[in-house]
């Protein structure tokens, strides 16, 4: 399951996963960047502390490109994504390699708290925990 919410107190998109994500569900968690109403300088939090990718490492490049292609009208995309399992921050950490001279930063955490504060946005607020 993929839930994907903007927060416009927080100014803060939310990513919550759980179970089985598939490549499918990937791409169409990114529609909410065609929202007219978000920040152009935009933050988000993936909380993937609990999800099974089922995809293959090959769509990798293909779900960063249909990113890229999505936040050309952002000054800036800062995305934090947290992991448990170690496949997992494997996928993300490949991912991030896919992102060159962007105004998407893909940033890897193990902990909720420390992907907040590189977001620049208090932990001690977060309502999600």
């Amino acid at each position: 399951m993929l839930k994907v919410e903007y927060n416009p107190q927080r100014e803060l998109v939310v990513v919550t996963t759980s179970g089985t994500v598939t490549f499918e569900e990937l791409i169409k968690g990114t529609d909410i960047l065609n929202r007219e109403d978000l920040p152009l300088d935009l933050k988000a939090i993936d909380d993937a502390t609990n999800i099974n990718y089922d995809i293959d490492v090959d769509q990798i490049p293909f779900i960063i490109g249909n990113i890229l292609n999505k936040i050309s009208r952002f000054n800036s995309v800062k995305h934090a994504i947290v992991h448990a399992a170690p496949i997992n921050t494997a996928y993300s950490l490949m991912a991030e390699t896919e992102i060159k001279n962007s105004n998407y930063h893909l940033k890897t955490f193990s902990t909720r708290e420390a992907a907040l504060k590189w977001l620049g946005v208090n932990p001690d607020e977060d309502t999600e925990k």
